[in-house]
């Protein structure tokens, strides 16, 4: 283990290729399971990453880690659901994050990087599973897609050209005010190491 208990081959394999990761939320607390080869066209996917020397990886909320998921067949898809890496240290290294009502791409906004919004389950979600907090369209700045065969095309549109940079700086801005924005300070810093007692 290296970089904060990040396997070193995991971390060797996230900077060889460009990155695309899939992070949805749960569904009922894991009460209901995603069958992610229905959800996604996997065949599809890999062929495209293949092409495009690109990693496509599916990190699943931890109430679905333990659903069996087989990508063994393909060579470019990987299931992090218990592959030890945190959250944040994936998503420094994803170059385009698509995911559905999950608020981790508020975390991934501080990067001004590509997102695309697949919301296969959209009015069945909020009616059986969750109200959301927000509307949808005024926080998710980036391509929204609601089935799977019009996935593969925002990756490839969102690699491309990136249309959102604009729209992904006005949301965050309502998630962050501007000091939140900036390096860590050293007034942060400080509070940290007196409480570490360094």
């Amino acid at each position: 283990m290296d970089y904060l208990g990040v396997d070193p081959k995991i971390l060797s394999e996230l900077t060889e290729y460009k990155t695309v990761v899939y992070m949805p939320t749960h569904r009922q607390e894991g009460r209901v399971k995603q069958n992610l080869n229905e959800i996604l066209d996997l065949g599809l996917i890999d062929d495209y990453c293949k092409e495009n020397n690109i990693l496509f990886i599916i990190k699943q909320h931890f109430y679905h880690e333990k659903q069996k998921v087989d990508v063994s067949n393909y060579n470019n898809i990987r299931l992090y659901n218990n592959v030890n890496i945190d959250t944040q240290i994936l998503l420094k290294y994803t170059d385009l994050l698509i995911t559905d009502y999950s608020s981790c791409y508020i975390d991934y906004l501080l990067l001004d990087r590509p997102i695309v919004f697949f919301a296969y389950d959209f009015e069945d979600y909020q009616l059986n599973d969750r109200e959301l907090y927000f509307n949808y369209e005024d926080v998710t700045p980036g391509i929204k897609v609601y089935d799977k065969k019009s996935l593969l095309n925002a990756i490839i549109e969102s690699f491309e050209k990136d249309n959102y940079s604009e729209r992904r700086k006005e949301v965050l801005s309502l998630f962050y005010d501007e000091k939140a924005r900036q390096p860590i300070s050293n007034e942060i810093l400080e509070y940290i190491k007196k409480k570490i007692n360094l």
